[in-house]
C-alpha cells in the first residue's frame, strides 16, 4: 500500500508542475512549455497504469482507502483545471499546431483514469464509494466537454513524448 500512495503522491506532484506551467497563462506558453506539459502529462498516465496494474493485489485500510480518495480528489481538481485550461486556451494549441497531441494525451489519460476510477471504487469501503463515484462522474462529464471540444483537432499527433523522469 505504501508504493500505491506513493505512486499518487507523485501523480500530485507532477500535476502541481503541469499547474506551475499553466499560471504562466495560454498567452505565454510556448511550445517547449506545452511540450513539457505533455511530457509530465505521460509520466502521469504511465504511473496511472501502474497503480492500476499493481492496484488488483491491494486491500486498503478504511485509513488507507480515505488517503487515497482524498488525494484522488485533489487530482481530480488538477485534472479538471488542466482540461479547463486546454479549453481556454485551444487557439494556443492550434497555432501551434499542437492541438491534435492534446486530444490525443487527452484520450489516453482518460482512458487510464477511467480504469483507476474504477479500481479505486471497488477497493473502497461501502461508505465511500458515493464520494468516489461522485469523483468519476466530475472527471468524465469534463472530459466530454474537453474531448467535444477538441474532437476535431489536428496536429502534433506525431509528437512522440517520452514521460517525465522528475
Amino acid at each position: 500500500m505504501d508504493q500505491v500512495q506513493k505512486n499518487f503522491d507523485d501523480i500530485e506532484r507532477k500535476l502541481t508542475k503541469m499547474g506551475k506551467i499553466r499560471e504562466k497563462g495560454g498567452s505565454n506558453l510556448g511550445m517547449k512549455d506545452v511540450m513539457k506539459m505533455g511530457q509530465k502529462g505521460m509520466s502521469v498516465e504511465k504511473i496511472m497504469k501502474k497503480i492500476v496494474k499493481e492496484g488488483n493485489n491491494m486491500n486498503p485500510t478504511e485509513i488507507e482507502a480515505e488517503k487515497m480518495l482524498e488525494t484522488m480528489e485533489r487530482i481530480t481538481d488538477m485534472t479538471c483545471k488542466q482540461m479547463q485550461f486546454a479549453l481556454d486556451n485551444k487557439p494556443m494549441f492550434e497555432k501551434l499546431h499542437l492541438a491534435g497531441m492534446v486530444k490525443k494525451n487527452m484520450g489516453k489519460s482518460e482512458q487510464t483514469g477511467v480504469a483507476l476510477s474504477a479500481l479505486l471504487i471497488e477497493k473502497s469501503p461501502v461508505y465511500l464509494r458515493p464520494k468516489a463515484e461522485k469523483l468519476e462522474q466530475r472527471s468524465q462529464a469534463q472530459f466530454a466537454v474537453t474531448m467535444a471540444a477538441f474532437s476535431n483537432a489536428t496536429g502534433g499527433e506525431d509528437k512522440d513524448l517520452q514521460d517525465d523522469s522528475d
